[in-house]
């Protein structure tokens, strides 16, 4: 029952999260270039996900990837937001 109830409850933070997204989106855009707005997005993705790896203690996987690993991640990242234009 506890796991249902967890389940329910990222559903639902999901759900209302991704919802205001289209609005936040909008707001921002009127005050930013979307390369602005790209370019923070960005960087608080970065520090996010390196936060979530500090915090589990699993900083040694960056190590894991190789040079090329990372310039082909960087590709893909720079392509991916002009794609939509």
């Amino acid at each position: 029952m506890k796991n249902q109830k967890q389940a329910y409850t990222y559903a639902l933070t999901a759900v209302l999260l991704w919802s205001t997204v289209a609005s936040v989106f909008k707001i921002t855009l009127g005050h930013l270039d979307f390369l602005q707005l790209l370019f923070y997005a960005s960087i608080v993705s970065i520090v996010v996900f390196f936060a979530v790896l500090l915090i589990q203690n699993k900083l040694f996987l960056l190590k894991t990837y190789s040079r090329t690993d990372y310039l082909h991640s960087a590709l893909l990242g720079f392509l991916n937001p002009f794609l939509y234009e």
